[in-house]
């Protein structure tokens, strides 16, 4: 089953379930509303869950969804044409009201990964390390029409904490879709130096705990920095 952000068949899906299973309850076959089971499979990991139709005046259906062991780096925007590649296994939870033909109105995943190791890309124009590791990744995300709300990302480490909030506008094709994010790097010893060079760039210098705020913005395929 594959989840694509256009119906041109050529398009990269954002989602491809390996297997998914959907098992009704009896109870609401014969009493309603509707609901079933799901269970999956997802980059190496597994999905599971549930599926309920809401009420007559609502509309749709309400998904919710517990991940687990998801390889992040086989998902399709973190692979080689990405500006920045992800290695770890995630495990999170997921929560979407879809429309009556099933497309979604919004959702939120909130997750983990631990450890988490992030690989810059050819393509990303900032000065980063060429590999940074965090103990835990941590993420909050909400989904609106067309948008991606970072509510929350976070990324600790050993003498490293970087997060960032804002927004990812989607458009097509899918690297064209805009960023906008209020971005924090924190280093006092193993990555000063790469913190010094951001504040160059961005005509500002860390405080004294190290820590660096910086905006980032521009496309998926082609981010800059901003003050």
């Amino acid at each position: 089953m594959r989840l694509r952000p256009s119906r041109e068949e050529t398009t990269a899906p954002l989602l491809h379930l390996e297997t998914l299973g959907l098992y009704p309850q009896l109870p609401s076959l014969l009493l309603g509303p509707l609901r079933a089971a799901l269970v999956g499979e997802l980059y190496g990991g597994t999905l599971a869950g549930e599926v309920q139709r809401r009420s007559a005046g609502e509309g749709g259906w309400q998904v919710h969804l517990r991940l687990s062991d998801i390889d992040v780096a086989r998902y399709p925007l973190l692979q080689a044409n990405s500006p920045v590649q992800v290695q770890g296994r995630l495990a999170g939870e997921v929560t979407a009201t879809l429309d009556e033909s099933g497309r979604p109105r919004h959702g939120t995943l909130a997750f983990t990964v631990q450890p988490a190791r992030f690989t810059k890309g050819q393509r990303l124009g900032v000065p980063l390390p060429e590999e940074l590791a965090c103990t835990t990744l941590e993420g909050q995300l909400r989904a609106t029409a067309g948008v991606l709300h970072v509510l929350l990302l976070r990324c600790e480490g050993d003498d490293l904490q970087l997060e960032a909030r804002g927004t990812v506008r989607w458009r097509h094709p899918l690297a064209a879709s805009q960023l906008d994010l209020r971005v924090q790097v924190r280093s006092q010893a193993t990555f000063r130096q790469h913190v010094e060079l951001l504040g160059t760039l961005v005509r500002r210098r860390p405080d004294a705990r190290g820590a660096l705020s910086f905006r980032l913005q521009g496309t998926l395929q082609r981010p800059h920095l901003g003050a």
